[in-house]
């Protein structure tokens, strides 16, 4: 069976079953849509997800972010430690109550975050420029969540490869812009590196063929042939796009088969997590992070997937992490139902 085929045999995900899943995710969208404060407090855990979800993306490519690297924050997110960067800001607006005091602030390509000492009272302030991977995964949440609102109200939303290679070029940007730079005919336009911000796909320079093929390191399958990229592209966009499966199981059927087409020269997995997230969101569930400490296990499971078509491991994690998100949702919000007391958090206001 061709691994595209997965799509055309349902009876293979028959035994998956989300349905406590799906109960826990009424229950939140229903607190958030009649509680302010709930909806707020859900602005700022993800903010922090995001952070972390980067982070841990880059770990699992065996990278380290440096503009994110001072910035940790625990299982509950109701800490956050800087490590070497305290920069006092003056006239800073910021809560003397949320989360142990501290607020992210994703802005106009700048990161911020706030923190108020609780023992001198004195806030701090880290700054950095919003990180490329970052900004990725900003631009699809706030596709997704523009699409969820047409996809709740029964419309079909349909995603387009152009919107892939949008998001990929946004994910490479520095290093395409300075390959612009850099490369270019004398006295001709600039050359655009090809695979970068648009699918690999073969290209004839001089009547020569260049194919740009890509091989993925102790994988036991090879990814598709530059000549065919495109066309599995657009057989796996139109699989998804009308596909009945549950949307948890259709992002996780899109991934394993992004993968396996490796449809760009860099960034494949990045943005494999990426699309992930953004087909979560516009579907009503939560965003997820892969940690790096799972990269082997998470590695083994997409390659039985993509290699066997068994899907068991790879379901298993990422509800596992949906479950998680979806706890600590549901425990922040019991613990603030019983301090909402002791300030007026309804002023809050947070990002994104």
């Amino acid at each position: 069976m061709n691994f595209l085929d997965v799509w055309e045999h349902p009876e293979l995900f028959k035994d998956f079953d989300f349905s406590e899943l799906d109960i826990k995710i009424k229950q939140i969208q229903s607190l958030r849509k009649e509680n302010d404060l709930y909806h707020k407090v859900i602005k700022e855990l993800n903010n922090r997800i995001d952070i972390d979800f980067i982070k841990e993306s880059e770990l699992i490519e065996g990278e380290k972010n440096y503009a994110l690297r001072n910035i940790v924050y625990d299982e509950n997110c109701e800490d956050l430690y800087e490590t070497d960067i305290f920069k006092k800001v003056k006239n800073a607006k910021i809560d003397d109550f949320f989360f142990g005091n501290f607020r992210t602030i994703l802005k106009n390509g700048r990161l911020e975050i706030y923190r108020k000492d609780p023992q001198t009272g004195t806030i701090y302030q880290y700054k950095s420029g919003m990180p490329t991977h970052l900004k990725a995964l900003k631009d699809a949440l706030d596709s997704a969540r523009k699409e969820q609102l047409s996809i709740s109200n029964g419309s079909k939303v349909d995603i387009k490869s152009s919107f892939i290679e949008k998001l990929h070029e946004e994910l490479f940007k520095r290093f395409i812009e300075i390959n612009l730079r850099v490369n270019k005919i004398p006295g001709g336009p600039p050359i655009k590196p090809a695979g970068y911000g648009e699918f690999r796909e073969t290209i004839y320079i001089n009547n020569n063929e260049h194919k740009y093929n890509v091989e993925v390191d102790g994988a036991g399958w090879t990814p598709t042939d530059s000549n065919d990229v495109r066309k599995e592209m657009e057989k796996l966009l139109n699989y998804y796009n009308n596909s009945t499966l549950h949307p948890i199981l259709k992002a996780i059927i899109f991934k394993a088969c992004f993968i396996r087409i490796h449809p760009f020269r860099d960034g494949n997995g990045r943005l494999s997590r990426i699309l992930l997230n953004y087909m979560f969101v516009r579907e009503g569930y939560p965003t997820i992070r892969i940690r790096g400490t799972h990269k082997e296990e998470y590695f083994n499971a997409l390659d039985t997937a993509i290699i066997n078509n068994d899907y068991t491991a790879l379901v298993e994690m990422v509800k596992n992490e949906i479950n998680q998100r979806c706890d600590q949702y549901l425990s922040l919000f019991d613990k603030l139902e019983l301090q909402a007391d002791l300030e007026d958090l309804n002023n809050i206001e947070l990002s994104r």
